[in-house]
């Protein structure tokens, strides 16, 4: 019996393949040439389970261990019967599944892979161990567990895949004895290798300080992977999901950010992080250990580590998470205002943040987190950049605003940027050969920042608003109290009440005139 057609493709927890029964044993080949041979003699027994729309098939292996197929068809049944019976002389058994859509009964494990979940004799659900990535005891609650499952590579099922479980275990009579949920902790742990000993642990980051998520964690480092231990959550990232590493300056305050890209995002519940973001002082100093002998270190990690690593904290920490991970730290920052500062101080919405402007692209931190590619750039526009009057008193703006538009058609509103940084960034935008839009004035003159300088009275600017300017009605207010129009012109308001007072002298005339005539 095969199951090779397209339609028809069979498939496990990680990827898609044919599953073919033959006198030889099972086998079963991925679309990237991995395969999965049984033996013959390695088979003990097999179970066919009939789902909604597909069905399942579970292997059990001489050693007791199991292997679960999914992917195939109510139609492959018979089929498949036959094969196993001819074939291999295994009778396939009918496996029962619960249908009630209760959510408890008892959990066991099934064999050295399975965790199964069932009630009355019949399986809620089961779950390989090897998928499992971590298990995380809840800190606020005695009783409950959450078991968390690897990202897959590519969507199996394209539409949904299982990201958690949480379980609830009631607690035991006897009070001195371990609680059920922590030996149910142990054993998954245990049985699915993901038990982190402190031998395998390379070395440690005490109480780092994060602003993504906004939290201190301990930090252990693995040969394949990173642990996050909080107060509240712990996180179990891979190495091979770090897309990109970031070592920024901040401008604001005497700090330096770690800037960590994920895909597969860290999960918090229903909040995924696909950033995380560790904040150091700048110039503190760290030193910790490496557990591993210096020429193991050399040929592994080609010199990058050594058995005591020591300087500032943020490189010492940036240089592990390199090496580890294979991944370039981006730490060049070209743009310079000319006060040695590599960022603007912006707002996007209503976060304020500041937007660095690196040599292939924008970096907003940090709420939201932003990356836009200047290659993915279609124009950027400034906004709200010259002056404006009120009444008879010319006012200059303190801020203005960019806005930078993408080829998906994505617009980007970065607001109340310093003015006196209007002529570095201009420069910056033309020497990468970004579509600069808008550099005129909207009425056709030039903007020249020196000539406009700072206006005497700016302090007074709200003396000079209109009454209301503050309230919901004014929506062109360009936040210093004077109105601007949207043409960037002075505001029709200000000048437009001697016109309509001369219309409405008019009107009030013919009024008069116009029974005299009758």
């Amino acid at each position: 019996y095969g199951s090779n057609t397209k339609k028809n493709m069979v498939q496990t927890q990680k990827d898609k393949g044919p599953f073919r029964v033959s006198s030889d044993g099972v086998t079963w080949k991925n679309q990237k040439d991995e395969n999965v041979n049984i033996s013959k003699d390695n088979l003990s027994g097999a179970e066919w389970t009939q789902g909604h729309s597909t069905c399942e098939v579970k292997l059990i292996l001489s050693n007791n261990d199991t292997k679960i197929f999914g992917g195939f068809s109510k139609e492959d049944k018979d089929n498949l019967i036959k094969a196993f019976d001819q074939s291999l002389n295994i009778e396939v058994k009918k496996k029962d599944i619960s249908v009630l859509g209760r959510n408890w009964g008892n959990l066991a494990f099934e064999g050295k892979s399975s965790l199964k979940f069932d009630s009355d004799g019949k399986t809620i659900f089961d779950v390989q161990l090897e998928d499992i990535s971590q298990a995380v005891l809840q800190p606020k609650s005695k009783n409950e567990l959450v078991i968390e499952m690897n990202n897959p590579n590519s969507s199996v099922f394209e539409d949904e895949d299982l990201t958690e479980i949480r379980f609830w275990v009631p607690t035991g009579q006897d009070d001195t004895a371990e609680p059920p949920v922590k030996k149910l902790h142990t054993q998954i742990v245990k049985r699915a290798g993901i038990d982190t000993t402190v031998s395998a642990k390379l070395l440690a980051f005490p109480n780092l300080n994060f602003l993504l998520p906004k939290l201190r964690f301990d930090v252990d480092v693995f040969p394949s992977f990173f642990r996050l231990h909080g107060t509240s959550y712990d996180y179990k990232i891979k190495f091979s999901s770090i897309v990109q590493l970031y070592k920024l300056p901040r401008v604001d305050t005497p700090h330096d950010v770690l800037l960590i890209s994920l895909n597969p995002p860290v999960r918090q519940g229903g909040t995924t992080h696909p950033f995380l973001i560790i904040t150091f002082q700048r110039g503190s100093e760290m030193e910790v250990a490496v557990k591993m002998e210096e020429k193991e270190l050399t040929e592994k990690y080609k010199g990058q580590l050594s058995t005591r690593m020591q300087g500032d904290s943020v490189d010492v920490v940036a240089v592990v998470l390199k090496a580890l991970s294979d991944k370039k730290i981006i730490s060049s920052t070209p743009y310079n205002n000319g006060k040695n500062e590599h960022a603007l101080r912006c707002a996007f919405k209503q976060n304020e943040g500041q937007l660095f402007p690196l040599e292939k692209r924008f970096v907003f931190l940090y709420k939201p987190v932003l990356i836009i590619e200047y290659q993915e750039i279609s124009s950027v526009e400034f906004s709200r950049v010259q002056s404006s009057v009120a009444g008879n008193r010319n006012i200059t703006t303190n801020n203005f605003d960019l806005v930078v538009s993408t080829s998906q058609g994505t617009n980007y509103n970065f607001n109340n940027i310093p003015r006196s940084d209007f002529d570095s960034l201009l420069e910056f935008l033309k020497a990468k050969k970004l579509n600069v839009r808008n550099i005129a004035s909207q009425t056709g003159k030039s903007i020249d920042f020196t000539e406009l300088g700072e206006d005497e009275d700016s302090e007074d600017d709200d003396d000079f608003a209109p009454p209301g300017s503050s309230g919901d009605e004014h929506d062109l207010s360009d936040g210093s109290g004077s109105l601007v129009s949207e043409n960037g012109s002075d505001s029709p308001q200000t000048k437009a009440k001697p016109k309509r007072k001369a219309e409405d002298d008019a009107d009030q005339k013919k009024k008069k005139r116009k029974p005299n005539s009758e």
